[in-house]
């Protein structure tokens, strides 16, 4: 234990740990005390996660603490999956395992290697489930497409429907939308559209989606990926290009 404590001292005098602003991240000892992380039980990737603010470093030990505000019943020695975003809406993962915890903290193994998700890409997760937009009228009345989706990312998703849409065209989801993203309310444009044998499909890129939404989104996504990886597929994407 002193020669992880002075080994952490070290590392700190040289600047080992120091980041310019944007510059990736490597190590969770580069982690910033107030970042956000998201962990599961590795092998239990479809229950909840569970939110946790980093609160301390050690040389051997990331001290976090769960929003809710009481730890989960995890044992020392749990295996953890964690991801988290950081700069510019990049994200990160890595897999550890729960060194010591408390009711109110959880302390977890540093890795010396994070894997991060370019910023410019998402992760697309093949779904199936309805949606309903509303697309603008006149006068401020909207029509109603009805469609099913194919895929969501974090950037847009794919639409099968009856009709087709302009290219450019602004669509909302639903504000009383229920599902398995948080997509009430979300705002949209289509980017892109292909008849099908029985329809069209819209690709949709989401329009001034926030921050908070688009962590939600991808961070079930990643979730889905990790308890069934064959129907999700890396996908290129700056923010801002058509989702497709």
């Amino acid at each position: 234990q002193t020669l992880l404590a002075e080994l952490g001292r070290i590392r700190v005098l040289l600047g080992f740990d120091q980041l310019t602003p944007g510059q990736p991240l490597r190590t969770t000892h580069q982690l910033a005390q107030g970042q956000t992380l998201s962990l599961w039980p590795a092998g239990e990737e479809t229950t909840p996660a569970t939110d946790c603010l980093v609160v301390a470093k050690g040389a051997s030990a990331l001290v976090t603490t769960p929003l809710a505000g009481i730890a989960p019943p995890w044992s020392p020695g749990t295996p953890l999956r964690a991801c988290f975003q950081r700069e510019q809406g990049a994200e990160y993962r890595f897999a550890t395992q729960l060194l010591a915890c408390t009711p109110h903290t959880l302390s977890l193994q540093h890795v010396e290697q994070v894997q991060r998700l370019q910023a410019r890409e998402f992760l697309r997760w093949d779904t199936a489930f309805p949606l309903t937009l509303q697309v603008p009228g006149r006068q401020g009345s909207f029509q109603v497409l009805e469609g099913q989706v194919l895929d969501i990312s974090g950037g847009g998703l794919c639409l099968k429907t009856a009709q087709a849409l302009p290219l450019g065209t602004p669509v909302k989801v639903e504000p009383l939308h229920r599902g398995p993203f948080p997509l009430a309310g979300v705002k949209a444009r289509v980017v892109a559209s292909s008849l099908r044998s029985k329809g069209w499909t819209l690709h949709l890129q989401f329009v001034d989606l926030s921050r908070a939404i688009e962590a939600q989104i991808v961070r079930r996504i990643y979730q889905q990926q990790l308890a069934r990886p064959s129907r999700v597929h890396a996908h290129s994407q700056r923010r801002g290009d058509p989702d497709d």
